[in-house]
């Protein structure tokens, strides 16, 4: 039983991990293609597995980082390396008007996303502390189906 509830729950963080590598790429501003998701899930379910710690530290940074583009790129659209040069050249006035024109919506949105990063680094804890090599059973064809 325990195997079966392992087993769903492992195709389930695939599924997550699918979900949050399109919102990872769509809150970045960079194109949405098939293989940057499919490179995104197969890196982390096999970071999971055998880089562990690097992984999830990888994957916090990742998280934080679109979360913190997300207010632009809904606002002005696709990072441009004039808006990262320009967070260097800004007071702190600037900032605190910039986070007071962004909609709450906006806001929901990342606290949403921030969660579902938070659950999916909980479940493959989880997921790796009672089976450790479970995601080597996963094989290279049901990523490519997902």
């Amino acid at each position: 039983m325990i195997k079966i509830i392992n087993y769903i729950r492992m195709h389930f963080l695939v599924l997550i991990l699918g979900l949050h590598g399109i919102l990872a790429i769509l809150m970045t501003g960079t194109a949405l293609k098939w293989y940057s998701i499919l490179g995104y899930v197969a890196f982390f379910s096999l970071g999971f597995n055998y880089l562990r710690l690097g992984s999830y530290i990888l994957f916090i940074i990742w998280s934080f980082i679109s979360i913190s583009y997300l207010p632009q790129v809904i606002l002005y659209g696709d990072v441009s390396s004039g808006m990262i040069a320009s967070l260097f050249e800004t007071n702190a006035n600037e900032a605190l008007e910039y986070l007071k024109e962004i909609p709450l919506y906006i806001y929901i949105i990342a606290i949403c996303y921030l969660y579902f990063s938070c659950y999916i680094l909980y479940t493959a804890s989880n997921i790796l502390l009672s089976n450790p090599y479970i995601f080597n059973n996963l094989s290279s064809n049901q990523i490519y189906l997902f």
